[in-house]
C-alpha cells in the first residue's frame, strides 16, 4: 500500500466516502466492503467493532456521534462514523477479485449463523415442548407386584 508521502499529495481529498459508497462500483454493500478493507490491511477488528490500521490512518476520517435524542443519557448510543478517501481502493490495490473473495466470506459467515440459529431454535422448541409434557413414571415398572402378574 502507498502512504501519502509516497503518493506525494500529503492530504486527504474532501470527497470521503463511507464503506457502502466504496462498495457501489463493485456492486456490494458495506458488510462486504468492510471485509474487503480488512483483507487489504485497511481495517482490523470485526463487524460492529472495526478500526483503521496504522497503515490506513492517513486515508480514514473518524467521527464519534450519538443520536442524542433520548432524555435518558444512558439511552443515547455512541458510535463511530468512518469515512475513507476513495483513492484508498487504488492505493491498497483492492480489485474486483478481492471484493468477490470478501463477498464469499460474508455469505459463508451468514450461512453458518443461519444454520446455528436454526439449530438453537430447534433445541429451544424441543426443550419447551418437553417442559409442557413431562414424562410420567411408568406405573407398571414402578410396582414390582404387577410384574409378577405379567410374567
Amino acid at each position: 500500500p502507498q502512504t501519502r508521502d509516497e503518493e506525494g499529495t500529503g492530504t486527504m481529498t474532501d470527497q470521503v466516502q463511507a464503506a457502502r459508497h466504496l462498495g457501489h462500483p463493485f456492486g456490494v454493500n458495506a458488510d462486504v466492503m468492510n471485509v474487503a478493507l480488512r483483507n487489504a490491511g485497511i481495517l482490523e477488528g470485526e463487524p460492529g467493532n472495526w478500526r483503521p490500521t496504522a497503515a490506513a490512518a492517513d486515508w480514514v476520517k473518524e467521527r464519534e456521534l450519538t443520536n442524542g435524542r433520548h432524555p435518558d443519557p444512558r439511552q443515547n448510543p455512541y458510535f463511530t462514523q468512518r469515512k475513507f478517501d476513495p483513492e484508498i481502493i487504488d492505493a491498497f490495490g483492492i480489485t474486483a477479485e478481492d471484493v468477490a473473495v470478501a463477498k464469499l466470506e460474508v455469505a459463508a459467515k451468514r450461512a453458518a449463523q443461519a444454520a446455528q440459529l436454526k439449530a438453537d431454535r430447534a433445541q429451544a422448541d424441543a426443550e419447551y415442548l418437553a417442559s409442557l409434557n413431562p414424562p410420567t413414571p411408568d406405573t407398571d415398572a414402578a410396582d414390582s407386584r404387577l410384574g409378577l402378574l405379567h410374567g
